[in-house]
């Protein structure tokens, strides 16, 4: 889409405002991965693969990261966000980076939701390309690993659920 050009000014923005913006390009890679995958590798069938639609991802990917690094601290901005989110000490004061309590309901409904998604997959069979499945893992392994990223899974998992029980 011709607004995907404003996502560099966007992340731009973002880096500059809020440390979620690595996020935004982990969820990047993983599109340009899967683009790389259905548009070059994995379509059977295909005569040509599109390869100019893998390199745009690629390129946007890039770009992205680009102007992330346009920020007072250039790459250790960078750093810096990795490190802290790798550190005990910041974690145990911070309960919504924690991994969720299987003990308490909110989280059994998690698995309980996550379960529903993957019999209704199994069952339907809906058209998900990689996009979709690598971004729900992706989006699912860091809800395991922090509350903080459910909203984002549930926002991520609104679409392909609906599909699915449709």
């Amino acid at each position: 889409s011709k607004l995907l050009v404003l996502l560099p000014a966007i992340i731009l923005l973002w880096a500059n405002l809020h440390p979620t913006f690595i996020l935004a390009l982990a969820l990047l890679a993983v599109f340009a991965v899967a683009i790389h995958l259905d548009r070059v590798i994995l379509i059977p069938g295909r005569r040509t693969p599109d390869i100019k639609m893998a390199l745009q991802a690629w390129l946007l990917l890039a770009l992205c990261f680009g102007a992330s690094l346009i920020n007072p601290n250039f790459f250790e901005l960078h750093q810096s966000i990795l490190n802290l989110g790798s550190s005990e000490y910041f974690m145990r004061f911070h309960e919504e980076w924690m991994s969720p309590d299987f003990r308490e309901a909110g989280p059994q409904i998690l698995l309980l939701g996550l379960g529903v998604m993957l019999l209704a997959a199994f069952f339907v069979k809906p058209r998900w390309g990689f996009f979709e499945l690598l971004s729900l893992s992706f989006l699912t392994f860091l809800t395991l690993q922090s509350v903080r990223v459910l909203p984002l899974l549930g926002i991520a998992l609104a679409l392909p659920v609906s599909q699915a029980l449709s």
